[in-house]
């Protein structure tokens, strides 16, 4: 068997022309800093954002126990006993429970079913 014998030319070498200028290169503007700011602003605009919800819902809060305790103590004036009112809240805490467990044994997203109010039967 004759090997068959290739020749490989040799690589080329390119040289720039003697006259032409270097290219100018533009650098583009770093990012690091304006992301660090904005990383920052974000941070800080969630912060407030979430100061301000967990605010809003303390007030809210604050408001349904007044409501709560007035009725309460309307209820303890007409003569019905404490422990009959805890007994009450008791099982309106049990019912809410139920319905919602209900819901996510159905199939429903639990964000959905903890996000949605549900109607108690009278």
């Amino acid at each position: 068997m004759e090997e068959s014998k290739e020749e490989i030319p040799a690589p080329l070498e390119i040289k720039p022309a003697e006259g032409e200028q270097k290219r100018v290169v533009i650098k583009k503007p770093r990012l690091k800093r304006t992301r660090i700011k904005y990383s920052k602003l974000f941070e800080q605009v969630f912060d407030q954002l979430e100061k301000e919800f967990l605010s809003q819902k303390a007030k809210l809060m604050e408001e349904l126990h007044n409501d709560l305790v007035d009725v309460i103590m309307f209820h303890i004036s007409q003569g019905v006993e404490v422990d009959t009112i805890c007994f009450v809240l008791d099982v309106l805490k049990y019912e809410l429970t139920i319905e919602k467990l209900k819901q996510i044994y159905a199939g429903q997203s639990i964000k959905k079913v903890m996000g949605t109010p549900i109607t108690l039967k009278k």
